[in-house]
């Protein structure tokens, strides 16, 4: 488990940067532009690692529904995130968003079959009340129930299910194909279908700066392309349940990164949601360990 969770703590440090970066982003090109810019260069991200690490390209053509399940919730993901942003505000977005570990979870229990026991139901809910309480210190929660921004707000959950559907695609393939094998179609999908999106959109909103421009390939190779190869890895070892639940801690290290960064106060409230939050997430990591150790104890053959 110990690499899976820090797969993930990889996957929630560079999310963290997504939604201001996609702010800055949004000043340059269309919606669906960026989706396809952040795909196209994850794309291109990942086949380099595969062919580094001595990857073939005939393991990349293995026919599986859940390729192209995986690739539709990507796409969705990723076009929906962007366009929710231009019409609701950050901090919503970052609240109804992480709907998508919920998701996951729930997806996993009901497709993959997966156990979801009373402990990880408590860590789950303890994390969501840790979100609520952070983003509704934040003006989150008056944003999500302003019906100015309702769209946007409607959008933002459609790619948290996005998400989540993409996400349990991964985990379904986890278990018998490598981690780059299953990323590379499915990026390759998405980018064709964000791709046909961005040519009948296409919308240069002003000539990009330096700063403009590092932004997008940030976004794309370490915010695209790096945290899919890291997602995968850390589905590969974890529950999805615990897996999606550590990326409920994004909104909590953006809360200390503007903290550093920006010079925002911390008040007793940001401690009190990170206390919920964190203990939320060592609820449910416990637990699956907790079930590892006891089959492991049970079969001592079967591989941990």
């Amino acid at each position: 488990m110990g690499i899976g969770i820090i797969c993930m703590t990889g996957v929630v440090s560079l999310w963290s940067l997504t939604y201001a970066f996609t702010k800055v982003a949004l000043r340059v090109v269309d919606p669906y532009t960026l989706a396809f810019l952040r795909l196209f260069q994850g794309l291109i991200f990942v086949t380099c690692m595969y062919k580094i690490r001595g990857g073939r390209w005939h393991d990349l053509l293995k026919k599986e529904k859940w390729f192209f399940i995986g690739g539709l919730g990507n796409a969705i993901n990723y076009i929906f995130l962007a366009l929710a942003l231009e019409y609701t505000t950050a901090s919503a977005g970052g609240l109804i968003v992480q709907f998508q570990f919920v998701a996951l979870a729930l997806l996993s229990a009901f497709i993959l079959r997966e156990k979801f026991t009373i402990k990880k139901t408590a860590g789950l809910l303890t994390i969501i009340c840790g979100i609520m309480l952070v983003l509704s210190a934040q003006g989150a929660l008056k944003d999500v129930a302003n019906a100015k921004f309702a769209l946007g707000n409607i959008l933002m959950l459609l790619s948290a299910l996005g998400w989540g559907v993409y996400a349990l695609a991964n985990k379904a393939l986890s278990s018998h194909v490598k981690s780059l094998a299953i990323v590379i179609p499915i990026l390759t999908i998405g980018t064709v279908a964000t791709g046909i999106t961005s040519a009948l959109r296409f919308e240069l909103r002003s000539l990009p700066s330096v700063t403009e421009i590092l932004v997008i390939v940030i976004l794309g190779v370490l915010c695209t392309g790096f945290v899919f190869f890291l997602l995968a890895e850390g589905l590969k070892r974890l529950n999805a349940s615990v897996a999606g639940a550590m990326t409920g801690a994004t909104p909590l290290l953006n809360m200390f990164l503007a903290q550093g960064i920006l010079g925002e106060k911390t008040t007793p409230v940001m401690f009190a949601s990170a206390a919920l939050i964190i203990f939320g997430v060592l609820v449910i990591v416990f637990s699956e360990w907790r079930m590892n150790t006891a089959a492991t104890r049970a079969n001592p053959q079967s591989p941990s």
